[in-house]
C-alpha cells in the first residue's frame, strides 16, 4: 500500500458519534484506504506512545468493522461495531501489538488499556 495514511486522534475530540464509549479509549487512528489484512498474522503495529502510558501497561486493541472488515480467522466483524482484535504492550516510546496479534484490517482502530 503505497497511499497509505493515518490520523490520530483522542477519545475526548468530538465528532466521534461512530465510537460509543470514546472517552475509555486512549486515543483512535483512522487509516486510509480501509482494507483487509490477507496475512493470517494481521498488520503488525507500533504507535507511539503519545499518552505516555508507563512502560510494560498491557492494552486491547480495537478495529470497528466495515462493510468487508474480517477478523484474522475470516469472519465479518459486524459494520459499525468495535471489536477487540488484539493486545499489545507500552514501551518507553513506543506501544507495540503482541507477536502474533497484528490487527486484522485498516479501518477506524482504538486501543485503551486492559
Amino acid at each position: 500500500m503505497d497511499d497509505l495514511r493515518s490520523a490520530r486522534i483522542t477519545g475526548a475530540e468530538g465528532g466521534l458519534n461512530f465510537a460509543r464509549e470514546a472517552t475509555q479509549f486512549e486515543g483512535f487512528y483512522g487509516f486510509w484506504p480501509e482494507a483487509d489484512i490477507k496475512d493470517a498474522n494481521g498488520y503488525a503495529l507500533r504507535i507511539p506512545n503519545s499518552t505516555n502510558l508507563a512502560v510494560g501497561t498491557r492494552v486491547d486493541f480495537y478495529v470497528l468493522g466495515g462493510l468487508t472488515s474480517t477478523d484474522l480467522s475470516g469472519e465479518k466483524i459486524a459494520e459499525g461495531e468495535w471489536e477487540k482484535v488484539g493486545t499489545g504492550t507500552a514501551g518507553a516510546t513506543d506501544i507495540i501489538s503482541d507477536t502474533g496479534k497484528g490487527i486484522p484490517c485498516l479501518t477506524w482502530f482504538g486501543y485503551k488499556v486492559q
